[in-house]
């Protein structure tokens, strides 16, 4: 299950945040959160060129 993303683009430059949840078949699953940062190349397509996953300290 994931929560909206929250996504932002300066020029050829974008970044984006989300937070989720991995169903693990435990109570509440594992909560994570994800942030990207992307370039658009000369093409037009987008690349991640820095990702970061976490979990809260209390998971």
């Amino acid at each position: 299950m994931l929560e909206p993303v929250e996504a932002h683009r300066e020029g050829s430059v974008a970044w984006a945040a989300v937070r989720g949840v991995i169903q693990t078949g435990e109570p509440g699953g594992l909560p994570v959160r994800l942030t990207l940062v992307l370039a658009q190349e000369g093409d037009g397509d987008w690349r991640v060129v820095q990702s970061h996953a976490s979990t809260p300290s209390d998971a």
